[in-house]
């Protein structure tokens, strides 16, 4: 069975809008609801830079050996550029974004957009190394397994938006509309690397350091100005976090079990 990587990052990606539109149309004002919300899809979020982080470890720690000392100095070295080169530049574009857009709400979801379309490139080539490898099981799972991933995190774009109390409906879905695009379409761009053709391991260690930098950047910047702001850092604040995790873990836990072969 051959599958085109193009339409499955096209699926994983576009789910973002299933769980960002909804909650444009959310009537409430309540910033209890919406920073819980928000903390929730925080909460997913540094599960998949945990995930997805550990990846990056395995491929830079299998050559912490005396023999391969120098294989493991350059990936070590390469990876913590990535990982502080990404947050750098989010960081930057954040400031930019602050210069031009006023609305410290529109900001947070521009950033976490951004973030997260960087992160997402990430998958997209986690979907063509699973059909490099021959595994077609193993790419429609992750496949699942981002989309699922990315309509929860659709929700925490734009669940800052809803704090813009004087942006109106229709403003907020065409933000939604094009920060859902940012977050969710690079996954494609990630799975074309299938026409390249294999990547070696400090190509991947690097572009998931990467991936793992934009993801807690994002979940970042939802803690600090939606849940924090919203909720406080109380008892509350901690159940959304952990029902965050343990949605994520759930999630993929009942897609391995699905598709185990």
């Amino acid at each position: 069975m051959e599958l085109n990587p193009i339409l499955l990052g096209f699926i994983a990606g576009i789910t973002v809008y299933v769980g960002a539109i909804p909650i444009v149309f959310l009537k409430t004002d309540n910033r209890k609801i919406l920073g819980s919300l928000t903390t929730i899809a925080a909460g997913i979020l540094l599960y998949l830079a945990l995930d997805i982080g550990s990846k990056a470890e395995e491929l830079v720690m299998k050559y912490a050996k005396l023999e391969t000392i120098g294989d493991f100095l350059i990936r070590l070295v390469i990876t913590a550029f990535a990982l502080l080169g990404v947050w750098l530049s989010i960081q930057y574009a954040e400031k930019k974004f602050s210069g031009v857009i006023k609305n410290p709400s529109l900001v947070m979801a521009s950033t976490a957009s951004l973030g997260l379309g960087l992160h997402n490139v990430g998958e997209g080539v986690g979907i063509a190394a699973a059909l490099l490898s021959g595994s077609v099981v193993s790419a429609m799972l992750f496949t699942i397994g981002f989309a699922v991933h990315n309509a929860t995190e659709g929700f925490g774009i734009v669940g800052a938006l809803q704090f813009a109390r004087e942006v109106m409906v229709k403003q907020k879905l065409k933000y939604a509309a094009i920060l859902s695009a940012i977050a969710g379409l690079p996954v494609m761009i990630g799975a074309s690397v299938y026409y390249i053709g294999s990547l070696g391991d400090v190509y991947l260690a690097t572009l998931y350091s990467a991936s793992a930098a934009a993801v807690v950047f994002a979940a970042n910047r939802m803690i600090i100005y939606g849940s924090g702001r919203a909720i406080g850092y109380g008892m509350l604040f901690w159940l959304m976090l952990f029902i965050g995790v343990a949605l994520a873990f759930t999630t993929e836990g009942v897609l391995e079990l699905s598709f185990s072969e």
